[in-house]
């Protein structure tokens, strides 16, 4: 990184993810370096590692501290998660206003995309949304949040919903196209 070249950050919004089960928040953040620009994807733990290696190389330092984790509080409650977005967004002007960090490898490495393809954010996933589930033992239809994550559609209550109900293995169904099997009927019948 150049020593001139100004950064600016800015959290344009988050998004809840999907691992192993398990929903969470990804802040959606543009980067903005010089004339180039990228978006990247954190998480809050990311930002704790972030902090916890800048206080490390600079202990003496007085950074803006980042937000209390909460026990109580889901990561992808909204309200949380605007809270959060709004004090991320002041710790990060804090941090680019010092110009060794900006300019320190930990940091640019933190805000590169390059991060994103070793593993350092998470994918989105496939296709997600809301669907209507049909219920085996009550044979009624409920609306149900599902997110297609490689082979298996999950499926919540509801968006909100940090445990899934159950996974359906795509891997193992055939897929058939009925409206062209309706369609040769209709012929059939001329």
């Amino acid at each position: 990184m150049q020593n001139n070249t100004p950064i600016k950050l800015v959290i344009y919004g988050s998004k809840n993810r999907l691992e192993s089960f398990t929903r969470f928040a990804v802040y959606i953040i543009d980067v903005y370096y010089g004339l180039q620009s990228w978006r990247i994807f954190r998480r809050f733990t990311q930002f704790c590692q972030l902090d916890a290696k800048i206080r490390q190389i600079w202990p003496k330092e007085n950074f803006l501290r980042l937000p209390k984790k909460h026990l109580f509080r889901s990561s992808t409650n909204k309200v949380l998660v605007q809270e959060r977005k709004a004090l991320l967004q002041k710790y990060l002007d804090d941090l680019v206003t010092h110009d060794f960090v900006a300019n320190h490898p930990a940091f640019y490495q933190w805000i590169s995309q390059e991060w994103d393809l070793t593993g350092g954010t998470i994918p989105s996933p496939y296709l997600e949304g809301n669907l209507f589930k049909l219920n085996l033992n009550s044979r009624t239809w409920k609306l149900m949040w599902f997110v297609l994550e490689k082979n298996q559609l999950l499926y919540f209550n509801s968006e909100q919903d940090l445990t899934s109900k159950g996974a359906i293995q795509l891997d193992l169904i055939l897929v058939e196209d009925l409206s062209a099997n309706d369609k040769e009927k209709e012929k059939e019948k001329e």
